[in-house]
C-alpha cells in the first residue's frame, strides 16, 4: 500500500468513527478550558504517536519476517509463551 492510501485509510477511519460524537466532546472540552489550539495539539500528538507505532511495527516486520502470527508474536519471540499469551489476551 502506498503512503497516500494508508493516510486516506486512517483519516477515513477517524472521520467515520468520530464524526457524530466529536463536535459534542470538543464543545464540552472547550468550555472546561481546552481551546481549539489544545485540541489540535492533541490530534497532532496522537497522529505522531500513531506514525511512530506504525514505524516500530514496520521495523519489526523487516527484521523478523518469519513472525507472521500477529502483533503478539513479537512479545512471544522476545520473552516466551507466557508473555506472548498475555500480549495476545491484552489485545
Amino acid at each position: 500500500m502506498s503512503l497516500g492510501l494508508l493516510v486516506a485509510l486512517v483519516v477515513g477511519s477517524i472521520i467515520g468513527s468520530g464524526i457524530f460524537g466529536l463536535p459534542q466532546n470538543m464543545a464540552a472540552g472547550a468550555g472546561a478550558g481546552a481551546g481549539a489550539g489544545a485540541i489540535l495539539i492533541g490530534w497532532a500528538a496522537t497522529g505522531v504517536g500513531t506514525l511512530m507505532l506504525a514505524k516500530v511495527y514496520q521495523m519489526l516486520a523487516v527484521r523478523k519476517p518469519e513472525l507472521n502470527n500477529g502483533v503478539y508474536a513479537y512479545a512471544q519471540a522476545l520473552s516466551g509463551d507466557h508473555v506472548g499469551f498475555n500480549a495476545a489476551w491484552g489485545y
